[in-house]
């Protein structure tokens, strides 16, 4: 009897809020006024200001990884966007990956934060390891080497060292102005347009001449 009176009360307490609640809403829109109840902006908007969360890194992954970019097997483009769909929660906001991954806005301030902040923080840390795979199947496609290297395996993976050590050293700079000049395939995100320009194949011309003197000694 007793757990039935206390759950009367609250009734009666939760019926007299809603109650009150009400007779001063009604006031306040008869007096011009409006009722608030603090949601900011429309429900379920994405705001541009806040890390990029879970569930957009997944989409960023799903799209990344549904492209094979020329030169990339699909072991490396899942190492790439793994990778990159985990760093983007990590250094970039909502507006940001927006901006990269939208249209190009060459000469906005805004825009060309975010495209540096993209290619230096996630696509040049993410493409360490594919460089260095992509240079070594390049080394080995390319018709005119040597025939005195003992080691083809060995030589190609000092041309991939070197072109992954290349792009560590100078490939933000490289890559974001071959992005800006680009014209051809303006769908392509910056990483992909990279991998088929011929700055990236002057790193593996680089590692190929660096690597031909130690694969006649050693290899």
């Amino acid at each position: 009897m007793r757990i039935i009176t206390k759950k009367l009360g609250f009734l009666a307490l939760v019926l007299l809020c809603v109650s009150t609640f009400s007779v001063a809403s009604q006031a306040q829109v008869k007096a011009g006024g409006s009722v608030t109840l603090g949601i900011q902006g429309p429900v379920g908007a994405v705001d541009s200001r806040a890390p990029v969360d879970g569930m957009r890194s997944k989409k960023y992954y799903q799209n990344c990884s549904g492209r094979l970019p020329v030169g990339f097997s699909p072991s490396t483009r899942d190492e790439f966007c793994t990778c990159a769909s985990v760093t983007i929660t990590q250094v970039m906001s909502n507006g940001e990956l927006d901006m990269v991954l939208g249209q190009k806005k060459l000469g906005d301030p805004e825009y060309d934060k975010a495209l540096i902040k993209y290619v230096g923080d996630v696509v040049i840390p993410c493409m360490d390891s594919p460089i260095r795979t992509l240079g070594y199947s390049k080394c080995l496609e390319t018709r005119t080497h040597d025939n005195r290297i003992r080691s083809f395996p060995a030589y190609c993976s000092c041309v991939g060292d070197i072109a992954s050590r290349m792009l560590q050293d100078r490939g933000e700079n490289d890559l974001i102005r071959h992005f800006r000049t680009m014209e051809m395939d303006r769908d392509a995100t910056p990483e992909e347009s990279f991998v088929r320009s011929a700055t990236f194949q002057t790193y593996v011309n680089t590692g190929i001449r660096a690597c031909i003197q130690p694969a006649f000694m050693q290899w």
